[in-house]
């Protein structure tokens, strides 16, 4: 149970459910670096899976975005990262300026790359932001989950789920 001002951290920033499409997936946390669980994961009930928008779950929550920014940022080849010095706080400025979930309808990569070309003279490509390198706990985790809440499934990869419970 996370204390709605626990030393900074807020259910602002770590809500205890995500919206998407007009449905409420329910969100739990879990901190153990190198778990299958680390992170946030989204309980996903079969019946609602295909409802489930990848691009909106990209961008995680609140709380965890400036993170997500930061390594992509850093996963930048140095010619482009150095117009975004230092690097700690053009992701804070970023992540202030994308906190609120209306803007989570396009991918975070091209907000990211708007906000670049936007702020500094760099110009990169999507292909420039190294996504591979991310630690797993950056993405989502989801937890399929039956009509009883029995789990079916819990995966990082959102349309390899889709593609074998998506029927």
């Amino acid at each position: 149970m996370l204390n709605r001002q626990a030393g900074g951290i807020s259910t602002d920033y770590y809500p205890k459910s995500m919206e998407c499409a007009g449905l409420s997936f329910a969100l739990t946390y879990h901190f153990e670096p190198g778990s299958p669980r680390d992170g946030v994961t989204a309980q996903v009930p079969l019946l609602l899976l295909n409802q489930l928008n990848p691009v909106r779950c990209e961008w995680l929550v609140p709380g965890m975005l400036k993170d997500k920014a930061l390594l992509l940022l850093k996963s930048l080849a140095q010619k482009l990262r150095r117009h975004c010095v230092p690097v700690p706080q053009f992701a804070e400025q970023f992540t202030q300026a994308h906190l609120d979930p209306a803007l989570w309808n396009k991918p975070l990569l091209e907000r990211l790359q708007t906000y670049i070309v936007d702020n500094t003279p760099a110009r990169p490509a999507l292909s420039d932001f190294r996504v591979e390198t991310l630690p797993p706990h950056l993405f989502m985790n989801f937890k399929l989950v039956d009509e009883h809440a029995r789990q079916l499934d819990m995966q990082r990869s959102l349309p390899a789920l889709k593609a074998e419970w998506g029927q």
